[in-house]
């Protein structure tokens, strides 16, 4: 495909604010990636946090975890060829 004789580069999902829209016929929303690092990071926590207040574990919890669920950075989509 080409846009004003500049080749438009074609791939099988976008990222648009940490969830990948994914290419066909219908709209298809993938936020598996987001998931995969929100509950990495909280396990990551409770691994760590073993005899840990219950309130600073809370707050630990919504200060890191929810931060990686609201703010993710991932890797760009995977692009077709051609």
């Amino acid at each position: 495909m080409s846009l004003c004789g500049n080749l438009v580069e074609w791939c099988e999902t976008i990222k648009y604010l940490a969830v990948y829209f994914q290419g066909g016929s219908s709209v298809r929303f993938d936020v598996s990636p987001a998931k995969r690092a929100f509950y990495a990071a909280c396990n990551t926590i409770f691994l760590h946090s073993s005899g840990v207040n219950e309130i600073a574990l809370l707050y630990l919890q919504e200060t890191y975890s929810l931060s990686v669920l609201m703010y993710r950075e991932c890797n760009p989509g995977t692009r077709k060829p051609g």
